[in-house]
C-alpha cells in the first residue's frame, strides 16, 4: 500500500514539474540542473518501474493489448525521433494528438512535418531511455531520457528531457516533453523544438 501510495504521489509530482517546466523556462544554472536532477532521481527510484510491463488497450479486451516496456519506448524513439518514420506516427498516435514540446503544441500533422524537419536538419540522433513508468491503470507513460544529436553543420547536443503521455485505446492522445541541454556547441534547442 505504502509503495503504491508513493509511486502515485511520486507521478503527480513528476508531472507537476512537466507542467511548470513547460510553462516557465528556468535558468539552467548549475544549481538548478543539480536540483532538478536530484528530483528527478528521487521520483524515478520511487517509481521504481525498471522491468515493469503494463498491458494497456480498448475497454474491450478482444483487442489485442500493447505491451508498454522499456524497450517499447526505445524503439518508439528510434522510430519517431531517430529515424523520423512519418509512415509509423500512426503506430503510436491517435490522429486526434496533442503534442507539447517545449511550450510549443503540434497536432498529428505538425508534428509530422516536424519530423520531416528533422530529418532536413540532422546528420543523427540517438536516444537512451534511461527510465520509465507506467500508471497502474495503465493511462499514462513518463520516462527520463538522453538524447544525443548532431546536426548538418556539425554541431554536437546532448539533451536531458523528460516526457509523460496520455492514452487512450494504447496509443498515445496527449504527449509532453520539457528539454534540458547538458552539452553543446549551442544553446540552440530547435532540434528537440522546431522553429
Amino acid at each position: 500500500m505504502i509503495k503504491s501510495v508513493t509511486r502515485d504521489y511520486a507521478c503527480l509530482f513528476f508531472c507537476n514539474i512537466i507542467k511548470i517546466n513547460c510553462v516557465y523556462t528556468l535558468p539552467m544554472t548549475m544549481k538548478n540542473r543539480l536540483i532538478f536532477s536530484l528530483m528527478c532521481c528521487i521520483i524515478v527510484m520511487s517509481c521504481s518501474a525498471k522491468n515493469q510491463n503494463i498491458y494497456v488497450g480498448c475497454q474491450d479486451f478482444s483487442v489485442v493489448k500493447t505491451i508498454f516496456t522499456k524497450s517499447y519506448m526505445q524503439q518508439f524513439y528510434e522510430d519517431i525521433l531517430s529515424k523520423q518514420c512519418v509512415e509509423k506516427f500512426e503506430d503510436y498516435f491517435t490522429k486526434n494528438c496533442r503534442i507539447q514540446i517545449n511550450g510549443k503544441i503540434f497536432d498529428a500533422s505538425s508534428f509530422k512535418q516536424r519530423m520531416r524537419w528533422l530529418k532536413a536538419h540532422t546528420k543523427s540522433i540517438k536516444v537512451e531511455v534511461v527510465n520509465f513508468f507506467v500508471s497502474q491503470d495503465g493511462t499514462q507513460i513518463t520516462d527520463a531520457h538522453i538524447s544525443y544529436s548532431i546536426d548538418k553543420k556539425g554541431i554536437y547536443r546532448k539533451v536531458f528531457v523528460i516526457q509523460q503521455s496520455v492514452l487512450e485505446n494504447g496509443k498515445i492522445k496527449f504527449f509532453t516533453d520539457a528539454t534540458y541541454m547538458i552539452e553543446g556547441g549551442d544553446k540552440d534547442l530547435a532540434i528537440a523544438t522546431a522553429k
